[in-house]
């Protein structure tokens, strides 16, 4: 064995093999402990009691950040907690080293960089004979990161916990075994669920038992309450609508998982199906009186009809029309006719047998369909008590008014077994009661087939006339009441059918305002008036009516300027004739129109003064150049002095408000007399002259003015 000796002069003992064998695997042992105690971030420390030094592992001393030639000591150890854990720390190590127990306590250490770090500090003391605790050992863990980790899963189950309970819809989550793992807040109030029991995880079939023991399925029908009574899940993605008790409707889907889970969501939808019930009552209602509207009818009445094929029966369809609801419409306004419809509605309403349909068609149109009819005596029953329903006057604000209806009736099968035969056969019965007078009932004859027939013939004929221009125009002579000189003429269409000979003036105009031939009628009446005069020698002027169709058109002043334009005649020579019907329908847009026409220098005219209810107001919120005096009131005046007092009132008014005034239907010496002696401007008549060609007045509109 070789000895030698150190620097210091003492001898070194050589180590034998067996040693130096023991201090390598000493030494293994270390290098292996501290480097476990760095992947598991756990060192290992001890304390002298005694003589209040310590030892920290390497581990331990870079979780305190101590560098490797700091001292380890109480003092800096302590140092190291954080304030706000220092205190704590320091009283629950003197009672575990007094009592001589274990311990383990989290606190908080600042590093030397001022980096915070959480421990895991755990310890025992070793005790002499004498019990005196002598050294203190332990483990510290870094506990930083799992903290970190653990606020940071707690925040995102907060937010997943605030999320789904927020949620809308209502979120169940059943796992594999079927028990429910997840239930949100908006769950338990969508299905009325106890809290407490979803708190305690239950099994699916348990909340399924839960919800038949409260009947929440009383609305579902059988094959739906037989599938939940059997589990209520399918393997397989499903979405379905359900009603609770309570009135809630609920869109449900599940979604399976792969893992044999399940997601289940609620949705309360009960709005959205009110909206979609609202929206389809008001495609087949009538939004005004809440009828069924003319979809609804005709769904009703094809239904009936099909029923009668299959079981035999009758039924009937009833049209119908008020009377003069336009003129309480034009006179009161829109608001009062809507709520003389609303009353109308009412008392069909109260008339016809429960389970039968009233309808509103549209305007003042309404149907009714009886379901069940045995004889026609019944039908007629039924129309003469609506009629006299109808018939009662209505309150309207202050005002009493009085309409009227007229009803055409058809039966099925005896008129026809499909719904547009036997609906088209009780319209032309109300055709045939209005031309009867109105107020009235019609049943459908056949005969009337062969009138809708004619009716629509003379239509195509009216269309032809004017398309070929073979319309004639006849003039009426206006003439001043004092020196009967002529003034001018109003223009007049006359047709002259080349097999039916002269049509009636009242026919073919009314048949031209149903039809909407009106339009090219006036157009045509307007172009010839205005070419026929523009080539006199003598400028008289020319009157021409307007219709409420030609009103309505939004280019007439334009298409007015540029007739004027092709025929050469001058504005001033042109008077349109309107009545307060053509624009009590919209009176700002009228009163727009007139001005526009009266600065072109048109004359405007208001036709049949007297008739209407708010003549005084139209006539200060228009701009007429003149009014014409219904004929009714001159006509009448030898025989009704309230005519002639009429008559003289309206003169002082037209002249008060500085307009001409003219007036119609003077047949008499007598009543020119009364008219030029009351200081009427223009009369207009039999007496003055009757309507005819134009080549009859040639010498008048041809005569040169005497100076």
């Amino acid at each position: 064995m070789l000895i030698s000796a150190s620097q210091s002069g003492d001898v070194v003992v050589p180590p034998t093999r067996e040693a130096a064998q023991a201090w390598t695997s000493i030494a293994e042992a270390h290098r292996l402990l501290v480097m476990a105690e760095e992947m598991a971030h756990v060192g290992h420390w001890q304390f002298d009691q005694i003589s209040g030094l310590g030892y920290f592992s390497d581990e331990a001393r870079r979780m305190f950040g101590f560098a490797e030639d700091v001292t380890i000591t109480r003092e800096p150890v302590l140092n190291a907690y954080h304030p706000e854990d220092r205190a704590r720390v320091l009283a629950l190590l003197n009672d575990h080293i007094a009592a001589g127990t274990r311990f383990e306590y989290p606190a908080k250490i600042v590093q030397p960089s001022g980096e915070v770090r959480e421990l895991l500090v755990r310890g025992r003391c070793d005790r002499n004979p004498e019990g005196t605790a002598v050294v203190t050992f332990g483990t510290v863990l870094d506990v930083t990161e799992i903290r970190r980790t653990e606020q940071r899963l707690q925040e995102t189950s907060t937010l997943l916990t605030n999320t789904l309970n927020t949620m809308d819809q209502g979120l169940l989550m059943i796992d594999a075994d079927g028990i429910v793992q997840v239930c949100n807040a908006r769950a338990i109030e969508l299905l009325e669920l106890p809290a407490a029991m979803m708190q305690s995880k239950p099994s699916f079939s348990t909340v399924v038992r839960y919800q038949q023991e409260q009947d929440d399925f009383a609305k579902s029908d059988p094959s739906f309450q037989g599938w939940v009574a059997s589990g209520g899940l399918e393997s397989r993605p499903q979405t379905y609508e359900r009603e609770r008790p309570n009135g809630t409707v609920l869109e449900i889907r599940t979604v399976p998982l792969s893992d044999g889970s399940a997601v289940r969501t609620f949705t309360d939808i009960t709005e959205r199906k009110q909206n979609e019930r609202r929206i389809a009552h008001m495609a087949r209602h009538d939004d005004l009186t809440d009828l069924p509207n003319r979809t609804l009818f005709h769904e009703c009445l094809n239904q009936r009809l099909d029923a009668l094929q299959r079981r035999g029966g009758g039924c009937a369809v009833l049209c119908l029309d008020l009377d003069r609801f336009k003129a309480v419409n034009d006179t009161f306004g829109h608001l009062a006719g809507d709520a003389l419809l609303r009353e109308m509605a009412g008392r069909l309403k109260r008339i016809v047998p429960a389970g039968d349909v009233v309808a509103r068609l549209g305007g003042d149109e309404f149907a009714i369909l009886v379901s069940d009819v045995d004889r026609s005596e019944t039908m007629s029953d039924l129309a003469a008590r609506l009629v006299a329903a109808v018939k009662v006057p209505t309150l309207i604000g202050a005002q009493s008014v009085q309409v009227g209806v007229s009803v055409g009736i058809a039966l099925a099968p005896e008129h026809g077994v499909n719904g547009e035969t036997v609906f088209r056969r009780a319209d032309l019965a109300l055709y045939q009661a209005k031309a009867d007078g109105r107020g009235t009932f019609r049943m459908f004859e056949f005969a009337f087939d062969d009138r809708a027939a004619d009716r629509l013939s003379l239509e195509i004929d009216l269309r032809h006339a004017i398309s070929s221009g073979t319309l004639a125009l006849h003039y009426q002579p206006q003439a001043r009441s004092d020196t009967g000189e002529i003034v001018g003429f109003e223009v007049l269409a006359r047709w002259d059918h080349p097999v039916r000979g002269s049509i009636a003036p009242a026919t073919f105009i009314g048949l031209a305002e149903e039809t909407g031939l009106i339009l090219p009628l006036g157009e045509l009446v307007l172009r010839a008036a205005c070419r026929e005069a523009a080539g006199w020698a003598r400028p008289l002027k020319i009157a021409v009516n307007l219709s409420p169709r030609q009103f309505s058109d939004v280019d007439l002043p334009e298409r007015i300027l540029a007739i004027l334009a092709e025929t050469g005649l001058s504005p001033a020579r042109l008077e349109l004739e309107v009545t307060e019907t053509v624009i009590i329908n919209d009176l700002e847009r009228a009163r727009a129109v007139l001005h526009r026409l009266r600065a072109m220098g048109i004359h405007i005219s208001m036709d049949d003064f007297g008739t209407g209810y708010s003549s005084l107001a139209t006539l200060q919120a228009f701009p007429f150049d003149k009014i014409k005096i219904d004929q009714s009131f001159v006509s009448s005046m030898d025989a009704n002095p309230q005519s002639k007092a009429i008559v003289r009132a309206v003169l002082g008014l037209g002249h008060s408000l500085k307009m001409g005034v003219v007036a119609e239907g003077v047949e008499t010496a007598a009543q020119l007399q009364f008219l030029s002696a009351s200081g009427c401007d223009e009369v207009q008549g039999y007496f003055i002259g009757r309507p005819q060609p134009v080549e009859i007045f040639g010498d008048i509109i041809h005569a040169i003015d005497r100076l």
